[in-house]
């Protein structure tokens, strides 16, 4: 019990408030293609970053947002794939407030895609960057079906999926084990319990 106890007051020491979350491919690994079997995203997060290339598609379900009219941000990048040469790449994007069941549900808010020739000057046209706005109306009820899917391209796209301004304030941080890694402290408190219990272990038994 004393074991016990001690792990508990390690565990509220290092909890701290509630904070904003970014979630990225890199940490959480690869995102679900499944349209029936979204990647989930934790209450609280506040930017969804990710790459693709032609054939891939990345399905988030996100909850806890707030409800009503409002307008989200997608931006792309080319600039880590760039070598110098033509580079191009895109696709489209699908979101509902209801689940998905199959790659023709929910609207398209408009397709995406980078075009960029370095022997030309750059413009609104011919970019390594490029941005996209997903609008959101009154109906909205706080939880978005989001899909991007990457349908040509000669090269890997970055992209981030801004979420910000639909945060409810105060909103608690609600991890999902599919989409959010491990805390920070959460191998320093494994390596104390390991500790404590080695210790309890050696401990003489009382006659």
């Amino acid at each position: 019990m004393a074991t016990l106890r001690i792990l508990v007051s390690l565990l509220a020491l290092s909890a701290g408030p509630a904070s904003a979350l970014t979630v990225s491919e890199l940490d959480a690994g690869e995102y679900s293609s499944d349209w029936s079997s979204p990647t989930l995203i934790a209450n609280g997060t506040s930017a969804i970053s990710g790459t693709g290339t032609a054939g891939d598609t990345d399905i988030f379900a996100v909850g806890g947002l707030a409800s009503g009219a409002q307008v989200l941000t997608l931006s792309l990048s080319g600039a880590d794939a760039f070598t110098d040469s033509y580079l191009n790449g895109g696709g489209s994007i699908r979101y509902s407030s209801t689940p998905f069941a199959h790659n023709w549900d929910g609207l398209n808010p408009g397709d995406f895609g980078i075009s960029y020739d370095p022997f030309q000057a750059v413009s609104v046209s011919n970019n390594l960057t490029a941005s996209r706005s997903i609008t959101l109306d009154s109906s909205f009820g706080g939880t978005l079906y989001l899909a991007m899917i990457f349908t040509y391209g000669n090269a890997p796209l970055s992209y981030g999926i801004d979420l910000s301004s639909a945060l409810l304030p105060g909103d608690p941080l609600v991890e999902s084990p599919s989409a959010v890694p491990l805390p920070a402290t959460a191998p320093l408190l494994l390596t104390a319990l390991a500790g404590l219990l080695l210790m309890r272990r050696r401990q003489p038994r009382a006659g």
